[in-house]
C-alpha cells in the first residue's frame, strides 16, 4: 500500500493531452496499448500514486476523445491555442487550477510510468529546502513526468510569450533536483508510429 509523506502535502497534477498527434494519425489521448487509452492509463497512475486533484488539458479532438474515454473523476480544460506548443497547455492548465502547492506535470505520451516513480518524485520534493523541481532520470536520461514545487509553478505561471518549460527550469539548473528511479517508462514518449509499434511489443513482453 502507497503512503503520502506525512510532512507532504497532496500536490496536483497537470496532464498534457491537447496535441493532434499528427504523426501518428490520432491524438495520443486515445491510443491504445493492453486495452487501456494512454489517457487512461496516466490518470491511473496518478491516483495510485495518491493524486486526485487532476486536471486534464485536451485540445485536437477534445469532443472526441470526451466521448471515448471516462473523464468523470478529473478536471478537463480545454487549450483553444494548442498548435502553440505544450507550454501553452500547461499554461491553459495552470489558469484552471483549482488548488495551489506542488505541481506534477504529465505529458500524455508517457503511459508506462508506474506510480512508484511519481510517488518518489513526491517524497524528493521535501529535502532539501531549495528544490523548486524534481525531475527523473534512468540510465543517465531525463524524463517525464516532472515536479515543480509552488515556487516554479508561479514562474512557469509568469512566463514571457516564447519561453519553454525545460528553459525555466534549466534556468535555475541548482534548484532542480533530479533523482535516479528504476522506470524506463519516463523515457517512452511516443512521437511516431514506429514508437507506438516499439511501445506495444514493449507491453506485450513484461
Amino acid at each position: 500500500m502507497i503512503h503520502m509523506p506525512k510532512s507532504y502535502s497532496i500536490p496536483s497534477a497537470i496532464v498534457l493531452a491537447a496535441g493532434e498527434g499528427s504523426r501518428i494519425g490520432k491524438p495520443k489521448a486515445i491510443l491504445e496499448i493492453n486495452g487501456r487509452f494512454f489517457i487512461e492509463r496516466v490518470i491511473d497512475t496518478l491516483i495510485l500514486a495518491g493524486i486526485d486533484n487532476i486536471t486534464v488539458v485536451l485540445g485536437a479532438e477534445a469532443d472526441k476523445i470526451k466521448s471515448m474515454t471516462d473523464l468523470s473523476i478529473v478536471n478537463t480544460v480545454i487549450n483553444e491555442n494548442y498548435t502553440n506548443g505544450q507550454f501553452s497547455s500547461l499554461q491553459a492548465g495552470l489558469s484552471n487550477l483549482k488548488a495551489e502547492g506542488d505541481l506534477i506535470v504529465f505529458p500524455v505520451d508517457h503511459p508506462l510510468v508506474e506510480p512508484d516513480t511519481v510517488m518518489q518524485l513526491l517524497d524528493s520534493a521535501t529535502e532539501p529546502s531549495n528544490t523548486k523541481a524534481v525531475v527523473p532520470v534512468f540510465n543517465g536520461k531525463k524524463g517525464h513526468p516532472v515536479l515543480l514545487t509552488k515556487s516554479m509553478v508561479r514562474k512557469v505561471q509568469k512566463a514571457a510569450n516564447g519561453e519553454t518549460l525545460r528553459d525555466i527550469l534549466w534556468n535555475h539548473p541548482s534548484a532542480v533536483k533530479q533523482i535516479g528511479v528504476d522506470d524506463p517508462g519516463i523515457l517512452q514518449n511516443i512521437d511516431t508510429v514506429e514508437d507506438y509499434q516499439g511501445l506495444i511489443l514493449k507491453a506485450s513482453e513484461n
